[in-house]
C-alpha cells in the first residue's frame, strides 16, 4: 500500500503528457493525434530508412513512391499509439504516482502491447517499402507462401525494441516537459523542443532493434537472429555498427519533425480542451 507522503509526493508533480489523474479518454485521444501525426508528417523519411535498411544505396530514388505503403501504418499506427497512450494512462493509474521513475515502468509496459499490436502491420509495410509492390500484393504473397503466422516475424526483435523505446520516449517526454528551463528559453514553442529532444532520445533508443527487425522481416532466407547479427558483424565491429546504425540520418529528421509537430498539436488540444 503506497504511504501518504509518497501519494503526496506523486501528485505534486506536474505531468507534461498524462498524469495519474487523467481519465483515459484523454489518452485514447493523445495517443491516436500522435500516432496519425507521425504517419502523415514522417511516413516519407521513414521509407528512405528502410529501404535503407534493407541494403539500397544513398540516392534520389530512395524518395520514390514516399508514399507507398502508407495505409498500413496508418490504420495500424494510429489506434496502436491510441492502444500505447491507453496501457501507458492505466498504468500509471495504477501506480498512482506521476514521478519519473514511475513513468519509466508504465511505458516499459505500455511497449510490450504496442509491440504486439503493430508487428504485423509492420512486416507489410517494411516488405512493401522494400520491393517496392502495392501493400495488398504484398500482404497476400506473403500470407499465400507462408501463412498467418509470418505476420508475426520479427516479434522478439519489436518487443525488446518498443519496450526500451517506449519507456525512453515517455520519460524524456516528462522530463523535458516539465522543464521550467525550457519553458522559459522557448515560451509557446517549448512543447516542439520537447517532441524535438524526446524524438531524438527515444528513437536512438529503438533503432538498432529496429534494424534487426527490418532485416528479420525482409529476409526471410534467415533461419533466427544469430543468422542476421552473424552477417551483419562478418566484416568486423565497425562495420556491425555502421549497418546497425544504417539509415539512421532520415529517421531522426523524421522523430524531430514527427514528435516535434505531435507534442505541439497536443499542447493545442490541452488549451482548446482543458483536458
Amino acid at each position: 500500500v503506497m504511504s501518504e507522503s509518497a501519494r503526496e509526493e506523486g501528485e505534486e508533480e506536474q505531468s507534461f503528457l498524462q498524469s495519474s489523474d487523467d481519465p483515459l479518454y484523454v489518452s485514447i485521444a493523445f495517443g491516436s493525434l500522435t500516432g496519425a501525426t507521425c504517419v502523415l508528417v514522417g511516413y516519407p523519411l521513414d521509407t528512405a530508412k528502410t529501404r535503407l535498411q534493407t541494403g539500397h544505396a544513398w540516392s534520389w530514388k530512395l524518395l520514390t513512391h514516399p508514399y507507398r505503403g502508407v495505409l498500413s501504418p496508418l490504420f495500424a499506427v494510429t489506434p496502436s499509439w491510441a492502444a500505447n497512450f491507453f496501457m501507458y494512462g492505466s498504468a500509471i493509474k495504477f501506480l498512482g504516482q506521476n514521478d519519473i521513475a514511475s513513468v519509466a515502468l508504465a511505458g516499459g509496459f505500455s511497449g510490450l502491447g504496442y509491440a504486439t499490436v503493430v508487428c504485423p502491420f509492420e512486416m507489410v509495410k517494411c516488405n512493401t517499402q522494400f520491393t517496392h509492390k502495392p501493400l495488398a500484393e504484398t500482404y497476400r504473397q506473403l500470407v499465400r507462401e507462408n501463412g498467418m503466422r509470418i505476420l508475426y516475424r520479427g516479434y522478439a526483435a519489436a518487443c525488446c525494441r518498443d519496450v526500451g523505446q517506449t519507456a525512453a520516449y515517455f520519460t524524456l517526454a516528462e522530463w523535458f516537459g516539465r522543464s521550467e528551463r525550457l519553458q522559459q528559453l522557448f515560451g509557446s514553442s517549448a512543447p516542439f523542443v520537447t517532441g524535438m529532444l524526446t524524438g531524438i532520445g527515444h528513437c536512438t533508443v529503438e533503432f538498432p532493434f529496429d534494424t534487426v527487425k527490418t532485416k528479420m522481416q525482409t529476409g526471410l532466407g534467415y533461419t533466427g537472429y544469430s543468422e542476421v547479427l552473424r552477417e551483419m558483424g562478418a566484416d568486423g565491429s565497425s562495420a556491425f555498427l555502421r549497418l546497425l546504425f544504417r539509415g539512421y540520418s532520415p529517421w531522426i529528421c523524421r522523430a524531430v519533425l514527427c514528435h516535434g509537430t505531435s507534442f505541439y498539436a497536443i499542447a493545442k488540444l490541452r488549451e482548446v480542451t482543458g483536458w
